[in-house]
């Protein structure tokens, strides 16, 4: 079994009882896409950074916790903010925590992680 299944399993078996859980993603690093700005946390609708759904730019301040224009919709996400960033399901930064280190991406937590599909709210900007 791989690193990767058994996390998501003990992650799923966590949540499953309501807890908080803390992710860390490690998939490889790609080149942003076109459509992610510099500095920024880029969430799309759609899987692979499809931009035809809708898609968002997140940007701050770093420490603060920014709320998500697309509520509840992101599938894919891009982290070239410059900073490990965290995602949550709820607002206010509340509600369990996904790091997603600079860099780094998920280009589709439906098939990555189902139970975050759709469910980001805020983003820490660490």
């Amino acid at each position: 079994m791989t690193i990767r299944r058994t996390a998501a399993m003990v992650a799923t078996f966590a949540l499953t009882l309501g807890g908080t859980i803390a992710f860390t993603a490690s998939p490889a690093a790609a080149a942003p896409p076109s459509s992610c700005a510099n500095n920024s946390v880029c969430g799309y609708n759609n899987s692979g950074f499809q931009t035809a759904g809708g898609y968002e730019w997140v940007t701050g301040a770093a420490g603060s916790c920014q709320p998500v224009g697309l509520n509840d919709r992101w599938t894919s996400v891009y982290n070239n903010f410059g900073r490990t960033i965290r995602l949550y399901r709820a607002a206010n930064c509340s509600d369990g925590v996904w790091s997603l280190a600079s860099g780094d991406s998920l280009t589709n937590m439906a098939t990555w992680q189902p139970a975050w599909n759709d469910k980001i709210t805020s983003v820490r900007l660490s």
